[in-house]
């Protein structure tokens, strides 16, 4: 009697797309070379050139698409990617539009695409309706943000800061101190932004805090110093202008201000190490400026 036959299910769009994708890293490999990923954010400047730029990036020899879900609160992007959110958002850009999008160019080319999205869109259009028509569109894999996520909130606290919106940088990371106390960076970031606007004492409170949560914290440590520094210099010239004969107080103030010439407060500042508990990078402005 012969083995039954063992029959195999038909090919799905989820196992094409996956196909696409592991077929292209597959030849990349095959050849020694490096893949090229383009990203194009959908309705940039309309749904009718993206899938224009898509194509003509695929022709051009882009390996993979990724096309971008506008979100009006892009905290993950710079503000390139920010901009172009914007623009397509004016245009009406929704997910479903971009869903389509994929269809069209899947209709018009194999090359492999990937939808960026934040996690809110695809909430809302349900995630079983989403999957369903994503695949059947043709589109190989998705990549979702969770802007509630930390490293992500960090992310635009650190763009806040080097856009100069301290306030708004400083809303940031307070709020992460409250929602994840663990996290050293954030404060750490605070003590920075407290520091530039000659709030010392805050800043040192903050510095303290991020180093109670994690004490092998060393950028904290010699920010921490830094501040120290700055609020004894306070203290010695209170010192003195109080009694100009204090002599101790005099050595002990040049001192100090022989320690800000050693590292003044133009000086570049250094970036701090990645956390190995949160996986949360602090801002590259970690270094407590010292005003002399």
């Amino acid at each position: 009697m012969s083995e039954p036959a063992i029959s195999k299910p038909p090919a799905t769009a989820a196992s094409l797309a996956h196909n696409r994708i592991a077929s292209r890293f597959r030849e990349l490999s095959q050849r020694g070379e490096l893949g090229i990923v383009a990203y194009v954010t959908a309705g940039d400047p309309s749904l009718a050139a993206s899938e224009e730029i898509v194509l003509a990036a695929a022709e051009a020899g882009a390996d993979v698409i990724e096309l971008g879900v506008p979100f009006s609160d892009p905290v993950a992007d710079g503000p390139t990617i920010q901009r172009a959110s914007e623009r397509a958002l004016r245009q009406g850009t929704t997910l479903s539009d971009v869903v389509a999008l994929a269809s069209r160019v899947r209709a018009r080319s194999e090359v492999p695409l990937v939808l960026f999205s934040y996690y809110n869109p695809i909430l809302q259009l349900g995630l079983e309706r989403f999957a369903k028509s994503a695949a059947e569109a043709g589109v190989d894999g998705v990549l979702a943000t969770d802007p509630r996520n930390p490293q992500a909130r960090f992310l635009k606290g650190v763009l806040q800061t080097d856009q100069g919106n301290a306030d708004a940088a400083i809303a940031i990371f307070q709020g992460l101190t409250e929602d994840y106390p663990e996290l050293p960076e954030p404060y750490n970031n605070l003590a920075v932004i407290w520091a530039k606007q000659g709030q010392y004492e805050k800043a040192r409170r903050a510095l303290e805090l991020a180093l109670a949560s994690r004490p092998d914290y060393a950028i904290a440590h010699e920010n921490l110093g830094d501040i120290y520094a700055r609020l004894s210099s306070a203290e010695y010239d209170r010192a003195l202008a109080l009694d100009k004969s204090n002599k101790s107080a005099q050595s002990k103030l040049a001192l100090v201000r022989q320690l800000f010439a050693v590292a003044p407060s133009t000086s570049a500042p250094k970036p701090a190490a990645q956390s190995t508990s949160s996986g949360v990078s602090a801002a590259p402005a970690a270094t407590v400026p010292v005003k002399k």
